[in-house]
C-alpha cells in the first residue's frame, strides 16, 4: 500500500527557518527499504516560514506506522516550531469515478 507521511512545522522566527532548512538538508538522505522512497520539502506560499516535508513510501505491512525517518524529522523540527506529524494511506480505487484513476 502507498503511504504519504507529512511532517509540517510552523516557524515564527526567520533564523529558526534557516536552521530548520539546514536540518532538513542534513537528514534527507537515502534510506533503508521500507522507509520513505521519495522526499520533498515544501514552503508555505503565504507566510514563507512554514515547512511541510512529504515522505512517500510503499509498505507491505498491514499495520500502518509512521516511518523512523518521519519520527526523526518530527523530533528534530520541534526545536524550531510547532510540529504536526500525520500518516495518510492511499485510498486509490476506494472512490468510484475519474478521481480513482489519478496516479
Amino acid at each position: 500500500m502507498s503511504c504519504l507521511e507529512i511532517v509540517s512545522v510552523r516557524i515564527a522566527d526567520t533564523g529558526d527557518f534557516t536552521n530548520a532548512m539546514h536540518f532538513c538538508t542534513a537528514v534527507l538522505e537515502p534510506v533503508d527499504k521500507g522507509e520513505p522512497v521519495v522526499l520533498k520539502v515544501y514552503r508555505n506560499a503565504d507566510n514563507g516560514t512554514d515547512l511541510s516535508i512529504h515522505l512517500y513510501w510503499v509498505s507491505d505491512f498491514q499495520k500502518q506506522e509512521k516511518s523512523r525517518m518521519g519520527l526523526h524529522i518530527a523530533r528534530g523540527l520541534r526545536d524550531y516550531g510547532i510540529v504536526s506529524h500525520t500518516l495518510w494511506v492511499d485510498q486509490k480505487g476506494a472512490v468510484p469515478g475519474p478521481a480513482s484513476r489519478v496516479p
